[in-house]
């Protein structure tokens, strides 16, 4: 038992004997009291109904501090339950429901080469291609979804096609560098790196030939949407 308990039990018996008192002594000046003659000693006189009010009053009395004192105990266990700590895995479970997934990083394409605008294309997931191969002379890729009948097409010699582009890694700058090299459609899974190789339009070819990573994409010709940009 805490000390404040210990200091309201110590109040209750006090306040219930002070009761007691008052009530006897009530009931005695209402009963009356005799004096013997001989002695002069004086008799109260007090009523066994009397005596049996105030022991049930105090009873009542010391009850109702009893039960006083139980409820504040509930109530102090209750609000420490209430204010401790959550419960294993709620803290980590709110903690996952507000945390923010990281941005993917924007892939930096830089169109430096090949006379052609397309570092604003948007990635078009309706055309994939896939499993590049890049040789010394040329490169091959496969068609994993065809090119959208809304994208803009170029007119050729050959009929209308879309800008096949190359590109390797700028470790310096951390970008994709390259640009438009050849024309393509639907039907060609391979093309000639000749123009590469050439210099065409500012292709820088001592850069292509050194380059640890290249990579390789499809554009429409109007340079707002593009495929997939697959690595080899």
């Amino acid at each position: 038992m805490d000390r404040m308990a210990k200091l309201r039990s110590t109040l209750g018996f006090v306040a219930a004997f002070a009761l007691c008192f008052v009530v006897i002594c009530l009931v005695a000046a209402c009963a009356g009291c005799a004096t013997d003659p001989a002695t002069g000693d004086v008799t109260i006189r007090v009523p066994a109904r009397a005596v049996d009010f105030a022991t049930n009053a105090v009873r009542e009395y010391l009850e109702g501090l009893d039960n006083a004192a139980r409820g504040s105990a509930q109530a102090d266990s209750s609000g420490a339950a209430e204010s401790g700590p959550p419960a294993t895995g709620e803290g980590e479970a709110a903690t996952s429901q507000h945390r923010e997934e990281p941005e993917p990083v924007a892939l930096q394409l830089d169109f430096r080469y090949g006379g052609f605008k397309g570092g604003s294309a948007k990635e078009d997931s309706r055309c994939r291609i896939g499993k590049l191969k890049i040789g010394g002379d040329s490169l091959s890729f496969k068609w994993e979804g065809g090119i959208p009948s809304d994208w803009k097409r170029g007119e050729t010699k050959k009929g209308p096609m879309i800008v096949a582009c190359a590109f390797y890694f700028e470790e310096k700058s951390g970008k994709w560098v390259g640009g438009k090299f050849d024309w393509i459609d639907e039907h060609r899974a391979s093309r000639s790196l000749e123009n590469i190789k050439g210099g065409y339009n500012g292709w820088n070819t001592g850069a292509w030939n050194a380059a640890k990573r290249r990579a390789f994409c499809v554009v429409s010709a109007d340079g707002k949407r593009r495929s997939n940009l697959v690595e080899d």
